[in-house]
């Protein structure tokens, strides 16, 4: 793995199918670079969710996570979310969230 550890900010749980107002006031694709996660029922069960500066908001259902005592959660596998080629040339983004931490591949 590579790159600094960066701390995600975990959001209030949200029932129903709208965006967190945190992940709408962060302006998807407006250059904020904070890590942002949280439970959500789009009407079909609580799920986690995860918004990667620079890759999107995806969804954590087919990954397993553990939410710890302090509200921090860690995901497995690792993390990969790809909406296509940025400006950097880069293909999205793959890592890891252990303890609320996001370590890049």
């Amino acid at each position: 793995m590579s790159g600094a550890p960066e701390p995600a900010v975990r959001l209030p749980n949200v029932d129903g199918p709208q965006l967190p107002i945190a992940v709408m006031d962060e302006g998807v694709g407006t250059g904020e670079h904070r890590i942002l996660y949280w439970r959500q029922d789009a009407g079909d069960g609580w799920d986690w969710w995860i918004y990667l500066p620079g890759a999107g908001i995806g969804r954590l259902k087919n990954h397993t996570v553990t939410e710890h005592e302090d509200g921090t959660i860690t995901v497995t596998p690792s993390i990969a979310l790809s909406p296509g080629r940025g400006a950097d040339g880069r293909w999205g983004r793959h890592g890891f969230l252990t303890r609320g931490i996001w370590r890049e591949c």
